[in-house]
């Protein structure tokens, strides 16, 4: 699915958080009316051993009940 489409389904099917390592969606995408809340993780790329490194943050994050809109996360 593309981006946009992926949205909406999230949004549809009642989902409350997304991840993604995509930092042009939030330019990409119109996502103010968006319901979820969106993780963008600032990696240099997306290879296992860097995501990683974003685990123990964005599960902290995730427990805190993020509110919709878009979080820019950073290790």
């Amino acid at each position: 699915k593309k981006n946009g489409e992926l949205l909406a389904i999230l949004d549809q099917e009642g989902f409350n958080l997304f991840i993604t390592a995509d930092k042009n969606l939030q330019f990409q995408q119109n996502l103010k009316d968006t319901k979820i809340a969106i993780f963008i993780l600032n990696a240099p790329n997306n290879r296992f051993d860097t995501l990683s490194k974003f685990i123990e943050k964005t599960n902290n994050l995730i427990e805190t009940e993020p509110r919709k809109g878009i979080h820019i996360v950073e290790i």
